[in-house]
């Protein structure tokens, strides 16, 4: 698949994810599955570039996140703040890109599932910070459960992969 086709399908199925989500809503959350674009070719085929030119052309903000070394928490609180800033209005949407996405392990696909099925819901480690110099709260994680019944239309998942 050429540049051309690749940012075609982008839209097409962004499009087609749209009017799913929006049957959804009309329907009381009963519908089809959300479609995850899946890039697979070898580095310096343009895959990125044509997801970071889909971003441009949709208005879209870009998140990157690595399947192959990047906790699937990543991707839930990724998610989880994107939705904040489509709901707040201070972004119109985003592509969040899954780079590696064939490595990505069963934590990673189960966030993809619900992604596919419109909602998130799950729980991730949240850490202790520091305020001028001192620790606060404890040391070890607290598991933070995060969830929304409906994900907005803008927000689309990429999946990318080298053979």
């Amino acid at each position: 698949m050429n540049f051309h086709q690749m940012l075609k399908t982008l839209h097409n199925v962004y499009e087609q994810n749209a009017e799913k989500i929006e049957q959804r809503r009309q329907t009381g959350g009963i519908g089809e599955k959300l479609n995850i674009v899946l890039l697979s070719g070898p580095t310096g085929i343009g895959k990125t570039a044509c997801v970071q030119q889909f971003a441009k052309e949709t208005g879209l903000a870009l998140r990157r996140i690595d399947c192959s070394y990047e906790p699937a928490h990543f991707l839930a609180i990724h998610l989880f703040n994107c939705i904040h800033n489509v709901l707040d209005q201070k972004q119109p949407g985003f592509v969040i890109l899954l780079d590696n996405i064939d490595q990505a392990d069963e934590e990673h696909l189960k966030i993809i599932r619900q992604y596919r099925q419109n909602y998130l819901d799950t729980t991730v480690p949240v850490y202790a910070t520091e305020s001028a110099g001192k620790t606060v709260g404890s040391a070890a994680p607290v598991e933070k459960k995060i969830a929304f019944e409906r994900i907005p239309k803008t927000i689309f998942l990429v999946g990318e992969q080298r053979p």
